[in-house]
């Protein structure tokens, strides 16, 4: 799990595993909480939630409702690149939440899990490696196949 910091607000995404976000998990918790997944903005100083959403897992709430294992955040002025186990998003961060701008949904491959690794913003470009090299899982499915295991989508303005 990843998480950022920035002008006084803290920002991670509540997982099963260590779900520390919350603070307030029982050693005896159920499979899977309410907010299991969800993304959290929370004021440093006082640890108080400011606000929360679904906006990076697109699996429904409930019990079972799955992870979004091995998140990883890049802040980049009022934008978060997200990624996880369900893809990769571009986010505007807001007073009371994010607005996607844009998604690039994973395929699952052989691993089933990580398949991409913590992004890299680098003078407008934006790099993302794909753990696993089989060309039908991961990012290039929706990004039109392709071969190599890293990603470049160049998010300059035109």
């Amino acid at each position: 799990m990843d998480m950022a910091v920035r002008d006084g607000k803290f920002y991670a995404c509540d997982s099963y595993s260590p779900a520390f976000v919350r603070g307030e998990y029982p050693v005896s918790r159920p499979y899977h909480g309410e907010k299991i997944g969800e993304f959290q903005c929370r004021d440093v100083l006082t640890g108080k939630m400011l606000w929360s959403t679904d906006a990076f897992n697109p699996g429904p709430p409930g019990g079972k409702r799955a992870d979004s294992e091995n998140f990883s955040i890049v802040l980049a002025g009022d934008r978060a690149i997200v990624t996880n186990v369900h893809g990769l998003w571009i986010a505007r961060l807001l007073a009371d939440g994010v607005k996607v701008l844009a998604r690039v949904p994973q395929a699952v491959g052989r691993t089933g899990t990580r398949m991409l690794s913590e992004p890299v913003l680098v003078g407008g470009r934006l790099f993302v490696r794909q753990l696993d090299g089989d060309p039908k899982a991961g990012l290039l499915p929706a990004l039109g196949g392709g071969s190599g295991n890293l990603i470049c989508l160049d998010l300059r303005a035109r």
